[in-house]
């Protein structure tokens, strides 16, 4: 079970939200550049949320997906 109303919870939230947005702008084909910057703020707060639970899954996951998102960027 996941904390509630603590840090972890409102920053889960937010990076879900900038996460779906990416999603959204990917599907109506509108910015790559856009795309890729909400996906990365979007695993950058899941990161921390992993570092946070210390969730080696998460981190992983999520550390992978930055670099991969400031390669596409450079």
């Amino acid at each position: 079970m996941t904390p509630k109303q603590g840090l972890s919870w409102y920053v889960k939230w937010i990076a879900s939200f900038f996460l779906i947005a990416a999603m959204v702008v990917r599907s109506i084909d509108a910015s790559n550049f856009l795309d890729i910057v909400l996906s990365l703020v979007g695993v950058a707060g899941w990161f921390w949320v992993g570092w946070l639970w210390k969730d080696r899954a998460l981190l992983v996951l999520n550390s992978l997906a930055i670099f991969i998102l400031l390669a596409g960027i450079l």
